[in-house]
C-alpha cells in the first residue's frame, strides 16, 4: 500500500495552489501510485478521500479511467466526499493497494545513480512536463535497473540515503543546478540506480 494527502490545491478560496480539480486529483493518485510502480509492483485498487464538494466523485471517476488508460489496468476503487459542508479549501487523500514486485530497493555492488525528470514544486508543476508513470513502468523491468525511488517533498537528497554512502557520493558530482534539497512535489522526478561504476549520468 501507499498513500498521499493533498491539501491547499485547487479551485477554492483558500487554496494556496490554484488549479484545477482535475490536477489536483491527478497529482494525488500519481504520487500513491509511482510508489507501488517503482518497485515493481502492480495497481489494482485506489481508496479517496475528499474535500471537493459535491464535484468530488465524478471528478475522481474520470481521473481512475484516465488511469486505467495510462497503465493499461483495471483498477477498483472507493470514494468518500465530504458534502455536508462547502468547502473553501481543497483536501485529497488517496490510498493506492497493489500487488508487490520483484525489485529490491537497496542496490548492492557498483551502481550509477541517475535522475529522471526534475524537481518541481507548488505552481512549476503546472507548466513542466512530468516523467509518464508507463515510462517508469517500463524502466523497472529492465535487468540493468536494480532499483527506481520516487522523489516527493523532502527531495533529491533525501531519497538518495535510501541508495547508501555510493549515492550520496555521486550528487556531490552532480551539475549545480540540480538542486537537490528542493522539494519534488507529487513525484516530478525520479532515481534510478542502474548496474555500471562510473557513476551520475543525469
Amino acid at each position: 500500500m501507499a498513500t498521499d494527502f493533498s491539501q491547499s490545491v485547487g479551485p477554492l478560496k483558500f487554496d494556496a495552489v490554484s488549479t484545477s480539480y482535475e490536477m489536483a486529483v491527478d497529482m494525488a493518485i500519481r504520487t500513491a501510485v509511482a510508489e507501488i510502480i517503482c518497485i515493481g509492483g502492480t495497481v489494482e485498487a485506489l481508496t479517496f478521500t475528499n474535500s471537493m464538494g459535491d464535484r468530488g466523485y465524478s471528478v475522481i471517476c474520470k481521473l481512475v479511467e484516465t488511469y486505467e488508460r495510462r497503465l493499461s489496468c483495471n483498477l477498483n476503487f472507493v470514494v468518500s466526499s465530504e458534502t455536508n459542508f462547502k468547502p473553501h479549501e481543497t483536501a485529497i487523500g488517496v490510498t493506492a493497494i497493489g500487488k508487490s514486485g520483484l525489485k529490491k530497493l537497496l542496490p548492492q555492488g557498483n551502481f550509477e545513480l541517475r535522475l529522471i525528470g526534475r524537481p518541481y514544486v507548488g505552481k512549476e508543476v503546472l507548466v513542466n512536463d512530468l516523467p509518464e508513470l508507463a515510462q517508469i513502468q517500463t524502466l523497472i523491468q529492465r535487468p540493468d535497473v536494480l532499483a527506481i525511488l520516487p522523489v516527493g517533498s523532502k527531495g533529491i537528497r533525501h531519497e538518495a540515503d535510501y541508495f547508501g554512502d555510493r549515492a550520496i557520493e555521486q550528487l556531490n558530482h552532480w551539475p549545480r543546478d540540480i538542486d537537490i534539497h528542493k522539494s519534488a512535489g507529487p513525484a516530478t522526478c525520479f532515481l534510478c540506480t542502474v548496474i555500471g561504476g562510473s557513476g551520475g549520468d543525469r
